[in-house]
């Protein structure tokens, strides 16, 4: 089941929302008619969500990384008095 290029972006465009209005209807009307772009489209919709659960995972890992750093650092202790004013002011 080989795709092209340009199939392959056309269904990025549609699932980011970029279609046109008439790209958008003609695109809708192949999801229709066609078992294979659905499936196509499901698949991409699967990567997308892999993509982006990976980058929170990533993201996560840098952030508890930084925490540590900044939270447990005797260096730190000026910017965590900073921070602990800040957030209990009022």
């Amino acid at each position: 089941m080989k795709t092209s290029m340009s199939e392959t972006i056309l269904i990025e465009r549609y699932l980011w929302g970029e279609l046109l209005p008439l790209e958008k209807q003609n695109f809708k009307a192949r999801l229709l008619k066609s078992p294979r772009l659905r499936l196509r489209v499901y698949f991409q919709k699967k990567v997308h969500l892999l993509v982006k659960l990976y980058h929170r995972k990533k993201l996560k890992a840098e952030l508890e990384v930084l925490h540590e750093e900044l939270f447990s650092n005797p260096d730190k202790t000026q910017f965590r008095e900073n921070i602990h004013h800040i957030f209990n002011k009022g």
